[in-house]
């Protein structure tokens, strides 16, 4: 999955760790998924925090 939001008015706002939260719940509940893994890359600092947030 590739997140790009590039209105910046609407950044900050938590849309993408939401868009995240809601995907990785499809997968694990209607899918049945056993394991999803989130590897964003080590230099972009915002994406690597929004997979730490919930």
């Amino acid at each position: 999955m590739k997140l790009f939001i590039s209105e910046t008015k609407y950044w900050n706002q938590g849309i993408g760790i939401n868009l995240i939260v809601l995907a990785v719940n499809y997968l694990f509940e209607q899918l049945q998924a056993e394991k999803v893994v989130i590897d964003p890359q080590v230099w972009n600092t915002r994406a690597v925090q929004s997979q730490h947030t919930k």
